[in-house]
């Protein structure tokens, strides 16, 4: 879903459905202003061997959950609970990933499970942009 903030920017969002107009711990953030989201992980995305013991792998995404359950402390601190307050949060969210690496560069944290997670942002072109919005 595609949202023109008004004075500000663009944002899109992934995986929208009733639930992110509520209360909910998933709002998928896409893109918000010049920028595209990137993410990977390194977890159990639970793969298990033919020895039936769980084999951490990669996975990488085009978005990142900026409500409750956020990977990011900055993004969790905002307290975005729908689609309604991401809006509402357009400047804070794009300050945040403003100061991520641009990619190929990028940034990894550790999380409380083990999980090796990295992000980055794209700056995006007309060309990028046009084809994305086709």
């Amino acid at each position: 879903m595609k949202v023109s903030v008004k004075g500000k920017g663009v944002m899109r969002f992934d995986r929208v459905t009733n639930d992110s107009f509520k209360k909910t711990d998933e709002i998928w953030l896409h893109h918000i202003g010049g920028f595209d989201v990137l993410t990977w992980a390194f977890t159990d995305w639970g793969v298990i061997d033919a020895n039936k013991k769980h084999i951490r792998t990669w996975g990488g995404g085009d978005h990142i959950s900026v409500a409750g359950a956020s990977q990011i402390p900055a993004i969790r601190s905002l307290k975005i609970n729908n689609i309604e307050d991401a809006i509402c949060h357009y400047d804070e969210l794009l300050g945040i990933l403003t100061n991520w690496p641009e990619y190929p560069a990028n940034t990894r944290i550790t999380l409380e499970d083990g999980t090796e997670f990295h992000f980055a942002v794209k700056k995006r072109n007309r060309e990028t942009k046009h084809v994305l919005e086709k």
